[in-house]
Protein backbone atom coordinates (compact mmCIF):
# COMPACT_ATOMS: atom_id res chain seq x y z
CA UNK A 1 0.00 0.00 0.00
CA UNK A 2 1.47 3.63 -1.00
CA UNK A 3 1.58 5.97 1.73
CA UNK A 4 0.69 9.42 1.90
CA UNK A 5 4.32 10.67 1.20
CA UNK A 6 4.58 8.28 -2.14
CA UNK A 7 1.44 9.65 -3.32
CA UNK A 8 2.54 13.26 -2.81
CA UNK A 9 5.50 12.62 -4.51
CA UNK A 10 3.89 11.02 -7.44
CA UNK A 11 1.41 14.06 -7.14
CA UNK A 12 4.26 16.61 -7.75
CA UNK A 13 6.01 14.48 -10.50
CA UNK A 14 2.94 14.32 -12.48
CA UNK A 15 3.09 18.05 -12.26
CA UNK A 16 6.59 18.77 -12.99
CA UNK A 17 5.70 17.20 -16.27
CA UNK A 18 2.38 19.52 -17.10
CA UNK A 19 5.52 22.38 -16.52
CA UNK A 20 7.50 21.15 -18.98
CA UNK A 21 4.97 21.53 -21.51
CA UNK A 22 6.07 24.09 -24.23
CA UNK A 23 3.65 26.15 -26.38
CA UNK A 24 3.19 24.93 -29.70
CA UNK A 25 3.84 27.51 -32.25
CA UNK A 26 1.09 27.27 -34.98
CA UNK A 27 2.01 28.90 -38.68
CA UNK A 28 -0.40 32.12 -38.90
CA UNK A 29 -1.84 30.70 -42.14
CA UNK A 30 -2.64 27.50 -41.18
CA UNK A 31 -6.08 28.39 -40.85
CA UNK A 32 -6.24 29.20 -44.18
CA UNK A 33 -5.36 25.91 -44.83
CA UNK A 34 -7.47 23.98 -43.28
CA UNK A 35 -10.40 25.91 -45.12
CA UNK A 36 -9.12 25.21 -48.26
CA UNK A 37 -8.41 21.70 -47.78
CA UNK A 38 -11.84 21.33 -46.31
CA UNK A 39 -13.65 23.83 -49.56
CA UNK A 40 -11.70 21.41 -51.72
CA UNK A 41 -13.10 18.31 -50.14
CA UNK A 42 -16.44 19.37 -50.53
CA UNK A 43 -16.57 20.43 -53.98
CA UNK A 44 -14.66 17.13 -55.33
CA UNK A 45 -17.83 15.48 -52.77
CA UNK A 46 -20.86 17.79 -55.22
CA UNK A 47 -19.07 16.76 -58.30
CA UNK A 48 -18.89 13.16 -57.46
CA UNK A 49 -22.42 12.46 -56.55
CA UNK A 50 -23.65 14.19 -59.70
CA UNK A 51 -24.36 11.35 -61.77
CA UNK A 52 -27.91 10.84 -60.57
CA UNK A 53 -29.18 14.13 -61.40
CA UNK A 54 -32.92 15.40 -61.71
CA UNK A 55 -33.43 14.92 -65.37
CA UNK A 56 -32.45 11.23 -64.81
CA UNK A 57 -34.26 10.98 -61.76
CA UNK A 58 -37.60 11.85 -63.59
CA UNK A 59 -36.64 9.74 -66.67
CA UNK A 60 -36.62 6.76 -64.24
CA UNK A 61 -39.78 7.82 -62.50
CA UNK A 62 -41.78 7.75 -66.07
CA UNK A 63 -40.19 4.44 -67.06
CA UNK A 64 -41.01 3.35 -63.47
CA UNK A 65 -44.78 4.58 -64.34
CA UNK A 66 -44.99 3.56 -67.70
CA UNK A 67 -43.73 -0.20 -66.82
CA UNK A 68 -46.52 -0.30 -64.57
CA UNK A 69 -49.33 1.52 -67.00
CA UNK A 70 -48.13 -1.28 -69.20
CA UNK A 71 -48.48 -3.74 -67.33
CA UNK A 72 -52.16 -3.17 -65.78
CA UNK A 73 -53.02 -2.82 -69.15
CA UNK A 74 -52.19 -6.13 -70.25
CA UNK A 75 -53.39 -7.73 -67.18
CA UNK A 76 -56.71 -6.41 -67.43
CA UNK A 77 -56.80 -7.35 -71.06
CA UNK A 78 -55.52 -10.94 -70.97
CA UNK A 79 -57.95 -12.12 -68.03
CA UNK A 80 -61.37 -10.38 -69.13
CA UNK A 81 -63.28 -11.34 -66.22
CA UNK A 82 -61.54 -11.31 -62.89
CA UNK A 83 -63.91 -13.46 -61.66
CA UNK A 84 -62.85 -16.42 -63.02
CA UNK A 85 -61.40 -19.15 -61.36
CA UNK A 86 -57.14 -19.31 -61.47
CA UNK A 87 -54.83 -21.76 -60.74
CA UNK A 88 -54.76 -20.39 -56.94
CA UNK A 89 -58.28 -20.48 -56.80
CA UNK A 90 -58.56 -24.40 -57.25
CA UNK A 91 -55.34 -25.19 -55.32
CA UNK A 92 -56.85 -23.43 -52.17
CA UNK A 93 -60.01 -25.19 -52.99
CA UNK A 94 -58.03 -28.75 -53.34
CA UNK A 95 -56.35 -28.06 -50.13
CA UNK A 96 -59.13 -26.66 -47.83
CA UNK A 97 -57.90 -23.24 -47.88
CA UNK A 98 -59.66 -20.20 -48.17
CA UNK A 99 -58.24 -17.22 -51.07
CA UNK A 100 -59.81 -14.46 -48.89
CA UNK A 101 -57.81 -11.34 -48.08
CA UNK A 102 -59.47 -10.75 -44.69
CA UNK A 103 -57.58 -11.11 -41.60
CA UNK A 104 -59.42 -11.88 -38.25
CA UNK A 105 -57.29 -10.96 -35.28
CA UNK A 106 -58.80 -12.67 -31.81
Amino acid sequence: MKTYKDLATEKNSTLDILDNIQEVKVSPFFKNQVLQNIKSQQEEITDSSGWFNTSLQLATIALVVLLNTFTIYYYVNSKGDFHQVTDIESFAKEYHLTTENSVVLN
